[in-house]
């Protein structure tokens, strides 16, 4: 139980009550007796439980000649149990200290962190919340990683390698970035990123040979000087300037209200898509492997956008066919899904490879979504929007906030998603 979490690191371990006493020391007293303890002078004595106990223990801890009691408990578990729930959270936070809410908190804020240590069992929904009203949104929570680690890859210096088995969409790594820099019209970003990482590097001088661990090129930095550690500042700016990246605040908002873009699509009407088709197929015909093996990575975006051209000219047969020849080119294998459904093929859309990921994955997904519902193909449509949730969770790393941006509410945003039409 839940309940044993905070305790047993604190307790030594039980006498079995058939062997001799153990003696009292300077640093702790145990006292282990059949259904009864016996307190000692200075001793915070436990009340009696009912029922068969078999016996219970009062460990205490002196310090300054008073006594400290720290524990009671009957079969304590021999190791700290991972934390299960929420609910067992907020047991523990009420049984320790019912009456102190700051002491809750606490406990409970603590808790959390042990339990996204352990799981990865974070609250996107209330992290974006947080991350709102800070300036800058930094926040503090615990690093996960699971199932991965970084090791040198031959010819490609270093790589992340997974160590066990995960499937699409796992979550692999939550960790906070070494530094961060808040950018405002008052501050320069890549000066104040550089002054916080030496702030950092400065305070914190064990961890110069972790960060010097970092991509930095061919260049050979001093890490001591006088056979004492210093902040090397031409190590910092190689791995500022190979390391760092950036994300900036959504300008959606000031793009959808500009009427200059507001009707632009009708310049498709007037392409020959069936020329398109025909120069992409031959571009294809120049590749000596297949896309399965090696991606097409200058592919996937003619036939995206041939997608969308389809969505406007409203021939939602024709988009599903380019949606999956974009997912194909990307290194895809997916079987199940064509329109119409082939003699003896299953109706069932599996995706048997995950190809190479990119943004506009998530809105192939959803351009399908809206071509199956527009023919009348719901259950594949519906398959689809799952897959479409999964790369969402590939891409961002979460998915509170799907709906909001490709769902049913935001579907509309998508190029040409309202005019699928047969």
């Amino acid at each position: 139980m839940s309940t044993h979490v905070s305790r047993a690191a604190l307790t030594t371990p039980l006498q079995d009550p058939t062997s001799p006493a153990i003696p009292e020391s300077n640093e702790d007293s145990v006292s282990a007796q059949k259904d009864q303890v016996t307190p000692r002078d200075n001793d915070i004595a436990a009340p009696p439980r009912a029922g068969p106990s078999a016996f219970e223990i009062s460990t205490t801890r002196r310090l300054n000649g008073s006594t400290l009691q720290l524990s009671e408990f009957e079969y304590p578990p021999p190791e700290s149990p991972p934390v299960q729930s929420e609910q067992d959270l907020l047991f523990e936070a009420d049984y320790v200290a019912p009456e102190n809410k700051q002491a809750k908190t606490e406990l409970t804020r603590a808790i959390f962190r042990l339990l996204g240590l352990q799981r990865g069992g974070y609250d996107f929904k209330t992290l974006y919340a947080e991350v709102a009203t800070l300036r800058s949104p930094q926040l503090g929570h615990a690093t996960y990683i699971k199932s991965v680690e970084g090791r040198e890859s031959s010819g490609k210096y270093r790589g992340l390698f997974t160590t066990d088995q995960v499937k699409a969409s796992d979550l692999l790594v939550y960790e906070k970035a070494f530094s961060y820099s808040y950018s405002d019209y008052s501050t320069r970003t890549k000066y104040t990123l550089r002054e916080k990482t030496i702030r950092k590097l400065t305070d914190n001088l064990n961890l110069i040979p972790i960060f010097s661990f970092l991509y930095h090129g061919s260049y050979e930095p001093d890490l001591e000087v006088d056979g004492k550690p210093f902040v090397n500042s031409h190590l910092v700016d190689y791995v500022i300037t190979l390391n760092s990246f950036g994300g900036s605040l959504t300008s959606l908002d000031s793009h959808v209200s500009d009427p200059n873009i507001s009707e632009r699509c009708f310049d498709c009407k007037k392409v020959d898509t069936a020329r398109i088709e025909r120069t992409l197929a031959l571009l294809e015909n120049t590749h000596a492997k297949l896309a399965i093996e090696v991606p097409r990575t200058g592919m996937w975006d003619p036939y995206l956008a041939l997608t969308r051209m389809y969505a406007v000219l409203g021939s939602s047969q024709n988009a599903i066919w380019s949606t999956f020849k974009t997912l194909e080119m990307l290194g895809f294998s997916i079987r199940g899904a064509a329109f119409p459904a082939r003699k003896g093929e299953s109706r069932v859309i599996v995706v048997e490879k995950w190809g190479l990921v990119v943004d506009y994955e998530v809105e192939c997904w959803m351009m399908l979504w809206t071509a199956y519902a527009v023919v009348g193909d719901g259950e594949r449509a519906e398959m689809v929007r799952k897959l479409a949730v999964v790369s969402y969770r590939i891409v961002v790393g979460e998915d509170v906030t799907f709906e909001g941006v490709y769902g049913t509410k935001g579907g509309g945003g998508l190029c040409g998603a309202g005019k699928v039409v047969e």
